[in-house]
């Protein structure tokens, strides 16, 4: 009779483990052979983001990930002992290696930004010690946080009011820059999976259609209303896009504090009138006080954030038959930074015929929102911000290296609460879903 075999479980080459929670070590990506967790891949020094090619995992080819597993073997980290540290603090001078899980027992920080910077416990950033305000939660998962700055509690550098875990932005911040669908099911969703919550939600009615099939259930310990996702906004019910996807119905969705919009008051995002007041539809910053949005707005912002998803459908959902429209109708006009034609983005200003080509947007002083209605505006007549100095050493929020001497094109201050200051290149990656 023959022996069954237990297969052993997928091992990531660049840590050795094989812990598969995607909250801490991203997706464990497998292709040509090689395996690595998502994390692993984006700290690991010197090795390289080929994006957005379909080649090796996520991009990396698997000749840079050999090589960086070789050099790594020579280098021990200093949190396990153990050969194969991949990621090296960026003090310069300091020569302390660890692995990608190994960070967090070993007090280290690995920061979600566009460079991907890694520190030891000795040299990693540190914020100024301040105590926390009484009954203070997190912004993200809404539970309490420590009484005052710490490895595990981080509080906003711009606002100071707001205060976070470590654990639940780091979480975030991968989120907004690098969630990716898994090939499998939908989206990462096993067809299994989705039949099995179908199966369940047929016993459940939806409070506010009445029909079956509600698939989501207030958070609320006791409460037992559901409801399907297109019914929340017409049931007044709250669906929170972070990491956790909290639902709550109308009776225990969280309230604002009543508070009263300075006149005039426009959503941040698409820059309408709100209601004069908090309400349902009208919501302010809680951290700066100052940001106003519409539910609305904010929803869709979160959702681009979040969970826009590439259709399998033409390129990203964009149908051949619409970009050789576009395409078509382009070649009529001439982009005025390089006189050449196909200039697809014409100025939204109305009246101005201004085309260009989105990489030539820079060279002419041009913006390229990146919200959801992606407006741009040619050099004449972008947003402009009021002259403002920044303060002595004042760095960029992303990057953290020194910004202008006062707003520019190239520079930035947030307009909701004054104090966060970027480089328009910074954020506009940030920004990008």
């Amino acid at each position: 009779m023959p022996v069954a075999f237990a297969l052993s479980p997928a091992v990531c080459l660049l840590c050795r483990r094989a812990d598969t929670d995607p909250e801490l070590y991203g997706l464990m990506l497998e292709a040509e052979g090689l395996c690595a967790h998502q994390y692993c891949l984006f700290f690991a020094n010197e090795l390289f983001h080929r994006r957005p090619s379909n080649d090796g995992l996520m991009g990396f080819l698997p000749e840079d990930i050999l090589h960086i597993v070789e050099r790594a073997e020579q280098k021990d980290c200093f949190v396990c002992s153990e050969s194969g540290a991949t990621i090296t603090c960026q003090e310069t001078g300091c020569n302390r290696s660890f692995h990608f899980p190994c960070a967090l027992e070993g007090g280290c920080i690995t920061q979600f930004l566009p460079h991907y910077r890694s520190y030891c416990w000795e040299h990693c950033p540190q914020q100024e010690p301040q105590a926390a305000p009484e009954n203070t939660t997190c912004l993200i998962c809404l539970e309490p946080v420590e009484d005052r700055t710490s490895y595990g509690t981080m509080v906003c550098p711009a606002c100071q009011h707001a205060w976070f875990h470590r654990g639940c932005i780091q979480f975030f911040a991968n989120e907004l820059f690098h969630r990716r669908p898994s090939n499998d099911g939908l989206m990462g969703f096993l067809p299994e999976d989705i039949l099995h919550i179908v199966e369940r939600a047929e016993q459940k009615d939806c409070f506010v259609c009445s029909e079956s099939g509600a698939t989501i259930t207030c958070q609320e310990t006791g409460c037992n209303r559901s409801f399907h996702f297109p019914c929340a906004l017409e049931g007044g019910c709250i669906t929170q896009f972070l990491p956790h996807y909290r639902s709550y119905c109308w009776e225990h969705c969280p309230q604002q504090e009543p508070q009263a919009a300075p006149e005039n008051t426009t959503c941040l995002i698409c820059l309408e009138p709100v209601e004069d007041r908090t309400s349902y539809g009208t919501m302010v910053c809680p951290a700066c006080q100052h940001a106003w949005f519409h539910r609305g707005c904010i929803q869709f912002f979160a959702n681009e954030l979040f969970h826009r998803r590439p259709s399998n459908d033409g390129l990203m959902g964009f149908l051949p038959e619409d970009i050789l429209h576009i395409v078509e109708r382009a070649e009529q006009k001439d982009c005025f930074v390089c006189s050449e034609s196909g200039a697809t983005i014409t100025c939204q200003e109305t009246g101005c015929n201004r085309s260009f080509h989105f990489p030539c947007a820079l060279e002419g002083g041009c913006i390229t929102q990146f919200l959801p209605h992606y407006r741009s505006y040619c050099w004449e007549h972008c947003p402009q911000q009021e002259p403002q100095a920044a303060p002595e050493n004042t760095t960029c929020l992303i990057c953290l290296e020194p910004v202008e001497d006062r707003t520019s094109y190239g520079t930035m201050v947030c307009p909701a609460c004054q104090h966060a200051w970027f480089h328009r290149g910074c954020i506009q990656v940030g920004a990008v879903p």
